[in-house]
């Protein structure tokens, strides 16, 4: 029904080139930049950010306030902002489907930012899908933990996560052996 794509640390920059590391005020911009603006041949149909004080969808204003809460808590050495497609097949949806791609992204989204990590998407138009880009900051203000990285169960774990997400949304009953709780996933390390 919906799969998490991970975005490696070898990731895309605001021209849609693989070149960020993720470790650098400057990959963490270009990335809230390519999530929230897209690159030279795609714009996202909707964006949004959740966690932050301001209500924003401004990718410089975004990462600066990931920087400030990762500076904040001494936390800058590592992975400073973590990426993730959500891709939703188009004909798993209802009639109204932008509509409900954008419940279900507003939706996942506040799973990380429930826990303390601001949490930034655009939502993109493909042939037969729609992509949900995420850009989540690393260091959750609520205690300064540090989130897990680049764990495989943890991606099955969330997936599993985006398909119950994407069952509410629809209305739709699933199997309790299906159904998965996001607050059993652990972030902190």
């Amino acid at each position: 029904m919906a799969e998490i794509r991970n975005i490696s640390t070898q990731s895309v920059n605001e021209y849609g080139d693989l070149k960020l590391n993720f470790r650098t005020i400057g990959d963490m911009k270009a990335f809230c930049r390519y999530v929230l603006r897209g690159n030279q041949t795609e714009r996202p149909l909707f964006s949004l950010s959740r966690g932050f004080i301001s209500s924003t969808d401004n990718p410089d204003e975004i990462s600066s306030e990931m920087q400030s809460i990762q500076e904040l808590y001494r936390k800058t050495k590592g992975i400073r902002i973590r990426g993730e497609i959500a891709v939703i097949e188009k004909e798993k949806l209802g009639e109204d489907k932008l509509s409900e791609i954008k419940d279900i992204a507003f939706a996942f989204a506040g799973y990380y930012m429930d826990r303390g990590y601001q949490t930034a998407y655009g939502i993109y138009d493909a042939k037969d899908c729609f992509e949900i880009r995420y850009a989540i900051n690393t260091v959750s203000y609520a205690d300064g933990a540090k989130y897990r990285h680049n764990n495989a169960d943890i991606y099955e774990q969330e997936e599993q996560s985006l398909n119950t997400v994407v069952a509410d949304v629809r209305g739709l009953d699933i199997p309790d052996e299906e159904r998965f709780d996001f607050e059993t996933l652990e972030y902190h390390q």
